[in-house]
């Protein structure tokens, strides 16, 4: 119900907004989102555009009672840096 409804429920689809992807996976919705959700590299800060659609979509989760799970990565080119020495510690800061 969730894939269907997700825009009538209030996610936008337009230039201020990450785009999502949903598809089923075997436990679940995996909700990924388009460019413009991405991370500049090294960095953890949430582009507006993802800050815009992860606000949308926590209001619509609050009417669904099931387990979320977030995941952050780091692409092929991780760089380690004082502040993110590792890809794990990276990954696990924009998952926060």
């Amino acid at each position: 119900a969730l894939a269907e409804n997700l825009e009538e429920m209030g996610q936008r689809l337009d230039d201020e907004h990450a785009e999502l992807d949903l598809s089923a996976i075997s436990d679940g919705l995996r909700i990924a989102f388009d460019e413009r959700g991405s991370f500049a590299p090294g960095s953890a800060t949430v582009p507006i555009e993802l800050a815009r659609s992860l606000d949308e979509l926590a209001r619509i989760f609050q009417a669904y009672d099931h387990l979320i799970v977030i995941e952050g990565h780091t692409d092929g080119a991780f760089q380690p840096t004082p502040r993110y020495p590792s890809a794990e510690a990276l990954s696990m800061a924009r998952a926060e």
